[in-house]
């Protein structure tokens, strides 16, 4: 067996607080060295979704397709003015979408966005005032000429 302090002896079972020190130790170097491997990307790639990613050069910005196609519907909803932080939460949830490092997120911020957006939808189409509003609004418009 090997002495007490090392990997081996803390993978064969022991937990002693050398043991545990080293393998610590070990697993601080182990995930510093896959983080300079992988430099110039967002923290850590998940393994499954490291083979489909094109990633950006570090520092630049492009826009996604659900980001732009969130910015050119919101700019054709009259609720959007009313309602500026709406907007923005809904273009961050699509830059969300549009990364691919944050697919486990996918599911829950598509339903958060779809709420959002129709939200933004049912303000842009509220109904006007009411009829007897109307028509008290034509009777003292009448009634001031």
């Amino acid at each position: 067996m090997a002495a007490h302090g090392t990997i081996t002896r803390y993978r064969d079972g022991c937990r002693c607080d050398d043991c545990k020190a080293s393998h610590a130790a070990s697993e601080r170097g182990r995930l510093r060295s896959v983080d300079t491997q992988q430099e110039g990307t967002q923290g850590r790639i998940h393994r499954a979704a490291a083979q489909f990613v094109d990633l950006p050069p570090p520092g630049t910005v492009r826009a996604g397709p659900n980001e732009v196609a969130v910015a050119e519907e919101a700019k054709g909803l009259s609720g959007s003015a009313e309602r500026p932080a709406m907007v923005t939460a809904a273009l961050a949830l699509a830059r969300v979408l549009d990364d691919p490092l944050k697919w486990h997120k996918h599911d829950t911020v598509a339903r958060q966005m779809h709420i959002i957006m129709n939200d933004l939808r049912a303000s842009s189409r509220r109904k006007s005032k009411g009829r007897i509003a109307a028509v008290r609004q034509l009777n003292s418009q009448a009634v001031g000429e």
